[in-house]
């Protein structure tokens, strides 16, 4: 089964206004409550950006990375890892 090892997110804000971020992994594609892997409504300032870095989270093929935000067109998502088959 391929997984995904996930190195590196960035989270950028390119509004003129703050924003806030949460994200989510989980068995489906919703944001459930509960399932918060990268805070809950993390503060990014305007046209600022937010890092966040691990040795390497795994995501499985069967999980979902989600998120939402307080503007949603405001955030752009970035991410970086590795790509495993086990």
């Amino acid at each position: 089964q391929p997984y995904i090892l996930l190195k590196h997110i960035r989270l950028v804000n390119k509004t003129a206004g703050a924003i806030t971020v949460s994200l989510y992994i989980g068995a489906t594609a919703a944001s459930a409550a509960g399932t918060e892997f990268l805070g809950t409504a993390i503060s990014i300032a305007a046209n600022s950006a937010y890092d966040w870095y691990s040795n390497g989270l795994r995501l499985d093929s069967t999980d979902f990375l989600t998120g939402s935000a307080s503007a949603n067109t405001s955030i752009v998502f970035e991410a970086e890892g590795e790509i495993g088959i086990s």
